[in-house]
């Protein structure tokens, strides 16, 4: 039996080099990837007039004064001015979906710069696509799809430029979003593998200057073109009072705890249970923490799933990519 196994895999080695199977496993996320996003049953009515069109117009008086509390989410205006996708709600859209697309496919990517192994790749590609399920039920035009996309980037990354990089963008494309994310992910970190002085420098560091040179950048971007919105999106919240969330949730509250999917909650429960299992009882409390948060957060909006996607996107890839790596050294053994 051995013998066969080394022939198959002098056979795979020989006619399927790792880059072809790289090649070959992109290609396949972005298949999965189209899937998806074409399976969204609302996509028709993103493209139909009338339909939200706060961003669009955001993108086309970027440079002019502003007082909407969303004018912190910058980025994706921004691309879309300079690009020329704020001509029409269909070429913004049209920019938004290839944003969405392209998040499975870099995610998959950094995967397998990560790992250096296929089965692992495919195993998280597999979870994530299957659990993270914004990839059906996004909602076009918001600043959502670019905000993820670095958000689901950071926790590959090894060099403190990048990490710093990615939240960066992450934070000029929806700052409160990736403020609480960031959070979250920190959570993650000091509870599995503690808070020492490589992990200050490594990950805490970049982090908090991402978070720390965005808000800069804001606030010079603020002053230069009369952005005001001295409460940002708290004063969404003052303006509408407590009961209004309330009587929201109220009115149906099964769908508020459902909002995030069952694939999603079945996967996080079992992560909490494998970890238990494991007596990382800290990370799973962190695991908690982070979840209820997001639900307190998701009581105060009136954005629903997308925001629940959003703030999770990062932590998320990371408790993934530490349940691959836990689960290949049993299965999955370094060589």
């Amino acid at each position: 039996m051995p013998l066969q196994n080394n022939n198959f895999q002098n056979f795979v080695a020989k006619y399927w080099p790792n880059e072809r199977l790289n090649a070959l496993v992109l290609f396949g996320s972005i298949l999965i990837s189209l899937f998806l996003f074409f399976h969204n049953p609302f996509l028709p009515n993103f493209f139909r007039p009338g339909s939200e069109d706060w961003y669009i117009n955001f993108s086309v008086m970027i440079f002019h004064p502003n007082e909407s509390y969303w004018n912190e989410s910058i980025l994706l205006p921004l691309l879309a001015k300079l690009l020329g996708g704020a001509r029409s709600l269909e070429s913004y859209k049209i920019l938004c979906s290839f944003i969405t697309i392209l998040i499975i496919p870099l995610v998959t990517w950094c995967a397998l710069v990560k790992f250096k192994s296929i089965p692992k790749t495919l195993v998280f590609l597999l979870i994530f696509a299957v659990s993270f399920q914004y990839f059906s039920k996004y909602d076009l035009g918001y600043p959502d799809p670019l905000t993820i996309l670095f958000l689901v980037t950071a926790p590959f990354q090894n060099r403190r430029y990048l990490l710093f990089s990615c939240i960066f963008m992450a934070a000029l494309s929806h700052f409160s979003i990736t403020l609480i994310a960031a959070f979250q992910f920190l959570a993650l970190l000091a509870t599995y593998y503690g808070i020492n002085k490589v992990a200050i420098q490594k990950y805490i560091i970049p982090l908090m200057g991402g978070l720390f040179a965005a808000r800069v950048f804001l606030e010079i971007w603020y002053f230069i073109f009369k952005y005001t919105s001295p409460y940002g999106r708290i004063e969404f919240i003052i303006n509408h009072g407590l009961q209004f969330f309330e009587e929201r949730y109220f009115a149906n509250p099964s769908n508020f705890w459902l909002i995030p999917g069952l694939n999603f909650l079945l996967s996080y429960s079992l992560f909490i249970v494998y970890f238990s299992i494991r007596k990382k009882f800290l990370f799973v409390l962190a695991l908690f923490f982070n979840l209820g948060l997001t639900y307190a957060i998701l009581f105060f909006t009136v954005d629903g799933f997308r925001i629940f996607a959003t703030i999770n996107a990062c932590s998320y890839v990371f408790l993934i990519m530490i349940f691959v790596t836990n689960l290949s050294q049993k299965y999955f053994p370094e060589k």
